[in-house]
């Protein structure tokens, strides 16, 4: 990661499993599929802490529902 003038300024290392072959899933792919995931776990995140989703008891079918 670089500063607005271009200067590096941290290095991040990520590591990751997939079971897609080098030809199916390049750089490119993986980095779109990991961006994906983030936004999903980061609606998660949000519905958790603002509506306590997960602590809620009160179910419709099979899962929580929002009130």
């Amino acid at each position: 990661m670089s500063d607005l003038d271009g200067k590096l300024v941290s290095a991040v290392a990520v590591l990751g499993v997939t079971s897609a072959s080098a030809e199916r899933a390049g750089a490119g792919e993986l980095a779109r599929l990991c961006s994906g995931q983030w936004q999903l776990e980061v609606l998660h995140f949000l519905r958790d802490t603002l509506y306590a989703e997960d602590a809620s008891r009160v179910r419709t079918a099979s899962g929580p529902r929002v009130s």
